[in-house]
């Protein structure tokens, strides 16, 4: 029985629900929710130049809508 394998076909609640413990029982969401910030907090700095333009609280409020929203 290959995991990795049985993860490219999920089709079921049952089956996504495998797939998410699995993530979890090896630190992939906690892993991933960093990059996620990491990533996050580049984009603002690279925007940082524009922000006296009129976008920029727009494009800030969506980077963290992004990251931060529950589902």
């Amino acid at each position: 029985y290959n995991k990795k394998a049985h993860i490219l076909h999920i089709t079921t609640k049952e089956e996504i629900d495998f797939v998410i413990d699995f993530a979890k029982s090896y630190g992939g969401l906690d892993y991933a929710h960093a990059k996620m910030i990491e990533y996050r907090d580049k984009a603002i700095l690279y925007i940082k130049p524009y922000s006296e333009s009129k976008i920029y609280p727009y494009l800030e409020a969506f980077a963290y809508f992004v990251t931060e929203r529950k589902k």
